[in-house]
């Protein structure tokens, strides 16, 4: 009977620490991945909210895999700013919409349904690790949606 009564007493604490942390994780994301990354070419949130050893994994339709760091996107974000490419018009802005969202203790997995404009474009799936400093993304591997 006590442990019955200890799950009842602590399951609302634990159900607010869980949503804290989605919401922390949320937030990174939308910060350094959607803001920093795509919206604005914000290099500092991308530092911010990405891991210095990020990777990017993925390949799009039919072709080559390809491979992509934190700082190689930094330098992308950086080349597009300085052509005047970023941030891009509204109609390409990006938004994503979170599909799920799985923590245990310190790590994070979360698939997003990723829209340029109004068009899906890709399903993310990003990795995450708690550091002390909060947040960031680890990794990340794509599924380009047919035209």
């Amino acid at each position: 009977m006590k442990y019955l009564f200890s799950i009842l007493v602590l399951f609302p604490f634990l159900v607010a620490a869980q949503t804290q942390e989605k919401e922390a994780i949320q937030q990174v994301i939308q910060e350094a991945y959607v803001e920093g990354l795509f919206n604005k070419g914000d290099v500092a949130a991308i530092r911010k909210g990405f891991h210095e050893q990020f990777m990017l994994l993925g390949r799009k339709a039919n072709t080559q895999q390809r491979t992509l760091t934190r700082d190689e996107r930094n330098k992308i974000e950086e080349q597009k700013k300085n052509a005047g490419k970023n941030p891009p018009a509204d109609a390409y802005k990006v938004k994503v919409e979170f599909l799920r969202i799985d923590i245990v203790e310190e790590v994070a997995s979360v698939k997003l349904a990723f829209y340029e404009g109004e068009k899906l474009a890709y399903i993310d799936f990003l990795a995450l690790y708690k550091f002390e400093e909060g947040w960031e993304i680890m990794n990340k591997v794509y599924h380009t949606m047919p035209e």
